[in-house]
């Protein structure tokens, strides 16, 4: 919006002639406009961050370490390449219309396009270009599964008595729930692989937006979004194997457990009571700024190659233009 009159508002004026009748050159205008106005930015954006670190800092809700004077730093600098951006695009709609108001229209409408339309057609694309099974339908194919597994064993797979944890039926019927419970995660964690899937390759096509871009980079930044969802994901499974093995250990030590692994029922394993202290906890670990950098640098070459890209398009469309 800082930007959509740069060159049409001038030349709708008449003083673009009179500036260009002095010794300067295009280029030196065009350079001048868009690194002024990215000044003004930056400015205006670094008051904001300012404010709001006194504000937090302030109020105890905001200790300032390493980790964050990082993030704030890297929130900056990603700000800055965004609005880089978003003002060449600007500079284009100026250059390309004689009138401002239609420099005005261009802009409004490609900010409308680049914040609402393609941001909001990944469901489309999701669906339309990655379709992906229906839950019902893997619903049916875990039911299937299951019915099979429990087929294959023998009648007495069903025989449960809690007062005898001994008897070879709840041994089998053990075996039988240990191996239905796996096969269903396995089939759930890869259902659950290709949604992810779906997911990224749908947000990769949205990224021709700025905007999502820049909504990408900044969960990169701060450790969110997708990224923590994913981090979290993988650490939530080696949680699961690191509670298994503590209930092996507790449950080896009873020697009045048959140490028969049933997942859905509990006279084949200790009920020796264990103290809560004791019972290894989930807790949920920052991801590296290291790895978040690496992961943000992709966003950021992507911004690059769109304001080289830009920039290009409208230093030269400026260049052949006629001013008068």
């Amino acid at each position: 919006m800082l930007t959509f009159d740069a060159i049409s508002g001038e030349r709708e004026a008449h003083t673009l002639v009179l500036l260009l009748s002095n010794p300067v050159s295009r280029s030196q205008i065009f350079l001048a406009k868009w690194l002024s106005i990215l000044l003004v930015l930056a400015i205006t954006i670094f008051t904001g961050i300012l404010i709001s670190l006194v504000i937090q800092i302030s109020s105890g809700s905001l200790i300032i370490n390493g980790s964050t004077a990082t993030e704030v730093i890297l929130f900056f600098l990603f700000s800055l390449v965004f609005s880089a951006l978003m003002t060449c695009m600007g500079l284009l709609c100026s250059v390309v219309t004689r009138n401002s108001n239609v420099s005005l229209l261009y802009a409004v409408a490609l900010w409308l396009v680049f914040s609402i339309v393609i941001p909001n057609t990944s469901i489309l694309w999701a669906y339309k270009i990655y379709p992906i099974e229906s839950s019902s339908s893997f619903s049916q194919r875990i039911y299937l599964k299951t019915e099979e597994i429990q087929d294959s064993y023998p009648p007495e797979k069903w025989s449960a008595d809690e007062k005898r944890p001994f008897i070879p039926g709840h041994k089998i019927r053990a075996a039988m729930n240990m191996e239905v419970m796996l096969s269903n995660k396995q089939m759930t964690d890869s259902y659950y692989q290709t949604m992810f899937h779906q997911y990224e390759k749908s947000r990769n096509i949205i990224c021709i937006s700025p905007l999502s871009l820049f909504g990408f980079g900044m969960e990169t930044i701060t450790g969110g979004g997708y990224l923590r969802f994913q981090h979290n994901w993988k650490a939530i499974h080696v949680y699961q194997e690191q509670l298994l093995d503590f209930f092996k250990k507790i449950d080896t030590k009873d020697d009045e457990s048959p140490h028969w692994y049933n997942p859905w029922n509990v006279y084949s394993t200790t009920h020796k009571p264990v103290p809560f202290e004791e019972v290894p906890l989930y807790s949920e670990k920052t991801i590296p700024i290291s790895d978040r950098v690496v992961r943000m640098s992709q966003y950021t070459g992507l911004m690059i190659i769109y304001i080289l890209v830009l920039a290009t398009a409208a230093f030269i469309k400026f260049l052949r233009s006629d001013v008068r």
